[in-house]
Protein backbone atom coordinates (compact mmCIF):
# COMPACT_ATOMS: atom_id res chain seq x y z
CA UNK A 1 0.00 0.00 0.00
CA UNK A 2 1.73 3.37 -0.94
CA UNK A 3 0.40 6.74 0.60
CA UNK A 4 0.73 9.83 -1.85
CA UNK A 5 3.09 12.02 0.41
CA UNK A 6 0.92 15.03 -0.37
CA UNK A 7 -1.94 13.25 1.42
CA UNK A 8 -0.02 12.98 4.97
CA UNK A 9 -0.60 16.22 6.40
CA UNK A 10 -0.16 17.69 9.92
CA UNK A 11 0.15 16.77 12.42
CA UNK A 12 1.00 13.15 11.57
CA UNK A 13 -1.46 10.54 9.95
CA UNK A 14 -1.86 7.94 12.40
CA UNK A 15 -2.67 4.40 10.49
CA UNK A 16 -3.39 1.08 12.35
CA UNK A 17 -3.70 -2.13 10.37
CA UNK A 18 -3.39 -6.09 11.19
CA UNK A 19 -3.00 -9.61 9.46
CA UNK A 20 -6.36 -9.14 7.61
CA UNK A 21 -4.37 -6.15 5.41
CA UNK A 22 -3.17 -7.22 2.32
CA UNK A 23 -0.11 -4.90 2.41
CA UNK A 24 0.74 -6.43 5.70
CA UNK A 25 0.45 -9.99 4.62
CA UNK A 26 2.57 -9.30 1.69
CA UNK A 27 5.17 -7.53 4.28
CA UNK A 28 5.30 -10.80 6.15
CA UNK A 29 6.02 -13.04 3.08
CA UNK A 30 8.75 -10.95 1.99
CA UNK A 31 10.22 -11.06 5.38
CA UNK A 32 10.27 -14.43 5.68
CA UNK A 33 11.40 -14.77 1.45
CA UNK A 34 7.83 -16.88 0.81
CA UNK A 35 7.46 -16.67 -2.68
CA UNK A 36 4.40 -13.71 -3.89
CA UNK A 37 1.02 -16.23 -4.77
CA UNK A 38 2.69 -19.32 -3.13
CA UNK A 39 0.49 -21.27 -0.84
CA UNK A 40 2.90 -21.92 2.13
CA UNK A 41 1.44 -22.44 5.86
CA UNK A 42 4.19 -20.03 6.86
CA UNK A 43 2.92 -16.38 7.41
CA UNK A 44 0.84 -14.05 9.49
CA UNK A 45 -1.32 -15.48 11.97
CA UNK A 46 -1.69 -12.16 14.01
CA UNK A 47 -0.26 -8.38 13.73
CA UNK A 48 -0.99 -5.22 15.36
CA UNK A 49 0.56 -2.52 13.50
CA UNK A 50 0.40 1.46 14.69
CA UNK A 51 2.18 3.89 12.58
CA UNK A 52 1.84 7.48 12.69
CA UNK A 53 3.48 9.08 9.97
CA UNK A 54 4.54 12.72 9.98
CA UNK A 55 6.12 14.40 6.80
CA UNK A 56 8.54 17.72 6.64
CA UNK A 57 9.18 18.54 2.96
CA UNK A 58 10.96 15.44 1.42
CA UNK A 59 11.46 13.63 5.10
CA UNK A 60 9.05 11.58 6.04
CA UNK A 61 9.23 9.95 9.91
CA UNK A 62 7.38 6.58 10.29
CA UNK A 63 7.22 6.09 14.21
CA UNK A 64 5.22 3.73 16.23
CA UNK A 65 5.22 -0.24 17.45
CA UNK A 66 4.64 -3.39 15.02
CA UNK A 67 3.90 -6.54 17.15
CA UNK A 68 3.65 -9.85 15.26
CA UNK A 69 3.12 -13.51 15.47
CA UNK A 70 4.65 -15.61 12.69
CA UNK A 71 4.72 -19.19 11.74
CA UNK A 72 7.60 -20.36 10.07
CA UNK A 73 10.52 -23.30 10.75
CA UNK A 74 13.27 -23.45 12.94
CA UNK A 75 16.54 -22.86 11.18
CA UNK A 76 18.24 -25.94 12.86
CA UNK A 77 15.38 -28.64 13.06
CA UNK A 78 12.82 -27.83 10.79
CA UNK A 79 10.10 -27.91 13.17
CA UNK A 80 7.14 -25.09 12.55
CA UNK A 81 7.63 -22.78 15.41
CA UNK A 82 5.46 -19.08 16.17
CA UNK A 83 7.80 -16.35 16.01
CA UNK A 84 6.66 -13.44 18.24
CA UNK A 85 7.69 -9.90 17.21
CA UNK A 86 7.07 -6.39 18.66
CA UNK A 87 9.21 -3.55 18.82
CA UNK A 88 9.42 -0.16 18.61
CA UNK A 89 9.48 1.81 15.10
CA UNK A 90 11.46 4.97 14.49
CA UNK A 91 12.36 5.48 11.01
CA UNK A 92 13.32 8.23 8.42
CA UNK A 93 12.57 8.32 4.90
CA UNK A 94 14.03 10.55 2.15
CA UNK A 95 13.60 11.36 -1.27
CA UNK A 96 16.32 10.27 -3.63
CA UNK A 97 19.58 12.04 -4.16
CA UNK A 98 20.16 13.33 -7.18
CA UNK A 99 23.97 13.57 -6.82
CA UNK A 100 26.57 13.43 -9.46
CA UNK A 101 27.91 9.85 -8.41
CA UNK A 102 26.09 8.36 -5.17
CA UNK A 103 28.24 5.44 -5.54
CA UNK A 104 31.25 7.55 -3.56
CA UNK A 105 29.38 7.91 -0.41
CA UNK A 106 29.67 6.79 3.00
CA UNK A 107 27.52 6.79 5.40
CA UNK A 108 27.44 8.19 9.15
CA UNK A 109 26.58 6.93 11.82
CA UNK A 110 23.45 8.62 11.79
CA UNK A 111 21.87 8.29 8.27
CA UNK A 112 21.94 4.32 9.50
CA UNK A 113 18.38 4.13 9.84
CA UNK A 114 17.54 6.09 7.04
CA UNK A 115 15.16 4.28 4.05
CA UNK A 116 13.91 5.78 0.91
CA UNK A 117 11.03 7.25 -0.49
CA UNK A 118 10.80 7.49 -4.36
CA UNK A 119 9.60 11.41 -3.56
CA UNK A 120 5.53 10.69 -4.83
CA UNK A 121 4.56 7.89 -2.07
CA UNK A 122 5.96 6.58 0.95
CA UNK A 123 5.38 2.32 0.29
CA UNK A 124 3.90 0.74 3.88
CA UNK A 125 5.06 -2.78 2.48
CA UNK A 126 8.32 -2.24 2.57
CA UNK A 127 8.23 -0.37 5.58
CA UNK A 128 7.12 -2.93 7.81
CA UNK A 129 9.36 -5.45 6.09
CA UNK A 130 12.13 -3.10 6.92
CA UNK A 131 10.42 -3.07 10.52
CA UNK A 132 10.29 -6.73 10.52
CA UNK A 133 14.12 -7.19 9.43
CA UNK A 134 15.40 -4.75 12.37
CA UNK A 135 12.90 -6.30 14.99
CA UNK A 136 13.55 -9.52 14.10
CA UNK A 137 16.20 -12.29 15.12
CA UNK A 138 18.78 -13.24 12.20
CA UNK A 139 18.16 -16.79 12.64
CA UNK A 140 15.60 -18.77 14.85
CA UNK A 141 15.86 -21.62 16.92
CA UNK A 142 13.58 -23.62 19.02
CA UNK A 143 14.94 -22.25 22.14
CA UNK A 144 15.37 -18.75 21.46
CA UNK A 145 13.51 -16.02 23.01
CA UNK A 146 9.83 -15.04 21.51
CA UNK A 147 9.64 -18.66 19.87
CA UNK A 148 7.34 -21.13 20.59
CA UNK A 149 7.33 -24.62 18.73
CA UNK A 150 3.94 -25.63 17.24
CA UNK A 151 5.19 -29.35 16.36
CA UNK A 152 7.34 -32.19 16.78
CA UNK A 153 9.35 -33.40 19.81
CA UNK A 154 12.48 -33.73 21.11
CA UNK A 155 15.40 -31.60 21.39
CA UNK A 156 16.46 -29.31 18.50
CA UNK A 157 19.24 -30.37 16.55
CA UNK A 158 20.08 -30.61 12.60
CA UNK A 159 18.37 -33.73 11.05
CA UNK A 160 20.24 -36.47 10.91
CA UNK A 161 20.39 -36.89 7.05
CA UNK A 162 22.19 -33.24 7.37
CA UNK A 163 25.65 -33.03 6.66
CA UNK A 164 25.36 -29.64 8.38
CA UNK A 165 26.88 -27.18 5.11
CA UNK A 166 23.34 -26.40 3.60
CA UNK A 167 21.31 -27.07 0.60
CA UNK A 168 23.22 -27.89 -2.23
CA UNK A 169 24.21 -25.36 -5.18
CA UNK A 170 25.80 -25.05 -8.05
CA UNK A 171 28.77 -23.07 -7.20
CA UNK A 172 28.43 -19.93 -10.03
CA UNK A 173 31.99 -19.25 -9.88
CA UNK A 174 33.32 -23.30 -10.17
CA UNK A 175 34.37 -21.53 -14.16
CA UNK A 176 36.34 -18.77 -12.84
CA UNK A 177 39.91 -18.97 -12.83
CA UNK A 178 43.16 -17.62 -11.07
CA UNK A 179 45.56 -15.95 -13.58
Amino acid sequence: MKIPLDKIHPPKLELIASAEDAWVQSAVDIFLAIPSGSAAAEGSRSAAIAFKIRREGDRVYVGGRIEVDLVCTCDRCGEAIRLHLDGPVDQLYLAPQTEADPADYDLVESELEVGWHDGQALDLEMVLTEALALTGPDRVRCEDVGVFRISGEGPCELPENSNGVGPERINPFAALKLS
